[in-house]
């Protein structure tokens, strides 16, 4: 199932520390703090292709792949707060 067949509301989110807390390669994770920041939450509306797109699922990914990737650029701007 799909936001195109079943139009949800979806909040994105972007969990950060977790690359620090378990690296590739390690065995066993470390103590590391994890910060879990979540986006205003984006209506179907919003993610739904205006035009009838032959890929529709790839265009609404794109469209939420953007959200998190601004997401993400937001708190790098920031400067993490510890």
């Amino acid at each position: 199932m799909c936001i195109r067949d079943s139009p949800t509301t979806v909040v994105p989110l972007v969990i950060e520390g977790t690359f620090e807390a378990m690296p590739t390669g390690r065995r066993w994770p470390r103590p590391h703090r994890v910060r879990v920041r979540f986006g205003a939450a984006i209506p179907p509306e919003e993610l739904r292709p205006e035009d009838d797109e032959d890929n529709k699922g790839a265009a609404i990914a794109a469209r939420l792949h953007d959200r998190v990737a601004a997401l993400q650029a937001e708190g790098e701007g920031r400067g993490r707060s510890r």
